[in-house]
C-alpha cells in the first residue's frame, strides 16, 4: 500500500472532481439551470467512481488476494457513490419531466420544500464524499485526538462515514420519490 498522503497527481485530480461538483452546486442558483446543474454534479460523481475504481485497482494490483476477494473489497469501497450516482439520475428525470410540462401551473409549496431539502442533503453528501474519496486515497481516516465529546464524535462521524453517506443517501433517495409523484400525480395543465 502507498504511503498516507495523497500522491500529488491524485490530489490535483480528486480537486478537479470537486470543483466539477462545485460548479455543478453554483449552476444551480441559475435561472433554468437545475437539470445543467445535475448533469455536471452527475459528471463529476461518476468521474469520481471511475477514478476511485482505477486508484483501487492500481494499488491492489501487486495484493495477493483472490480476484473475487478484491472484488468485494472494491464494491465496498465505491458503494457510496453508486447510490449518489441513482440519485442525481432520479433528479435529472424528475426535473426533465416537471419542464417537459410547458402548461404546468407553478410548483407546489410541498415540490419547492422538498427540492431545496434534497439540494441541502446532496451538498452534504458531496461534502462527505469528498472526505470520503481522500480517506480512501490515503488508506487512513481522519482523527482528534483527546477525550472531549467534539474528538469522540468527529472520530465517530469520520469512522462511519461510509455508513453516513448511506444514510443521507436514503432519506434523499425517498425525497426524489417524494418529487417524482408530485411531479406525475399532482401537477396540473393549469
Amino acid at each position: 500500500m502507498d504511503s498516507p498522503t495523497i500522491r500529488k497527481d491524485n490530489r490535483s485530480l480528486l480537486y478537479l472532481l470537486t470543483v466539477i461538483q462545485f460548479v455543478g452546486l453554483i449552476v444551480y442558483f441559475v435561472p433554468g439551470g437545475i437539470i445543467p446543474a445535475y448533469i455536471t454534479i452527475l459528471v463529476g460523481v461518476a468521474l469520481a467512481f471511475l477514478f476511485i475504481i482505477i486508484e483501487i485497482a492500481r494499488r491492489e494490483r501487486a495484493s495477493t488476494v483472490s480476484r473475487w476477494n478484491k472484488i468485494k473489497m472494491v464494491i465496498a469501497q465505491i458503494g457510496p457513490i453508486i447510490p449518489l450516482v441513482l440519485i442525481l439520475s432520479s433528479l435529472i428525470v424528475v426535473f426533465t419531466l416537471r419542464s417537459e410540462m410547458p402548461h404546468c401551473s407553478a410548483p407546489s409549496t410541498e415540490f419547492l420544500t422538498y427540492k431545496w431539502i434534497s439540494y441541502s442533503l446532496l451538498a452534504v453528501q458531496l461534502i462527505m464524499l469528498f472526505k470520503y474519496l481522500a480517506d480512501e486515497l490515503r488508506g487512513t481516516q481522519s482523527k482528534l485526538e483527546g477525550k472531549s465529546l467534539l474528538a469522540r464524535t468527529y472520530n465517530i462521524v469520520m469512522g462511519n462515514l461510509k455508513y453516513l453517506l448511506y444514510i443521507l443517501s436514503l432519506f434523499n433517495a425517498l425525497l426524489v420519490g417524494f418529487l417524482y409523484v408530485i411531479v406525475t400525480k399532482f401537477s396540473t395543465d393549469g
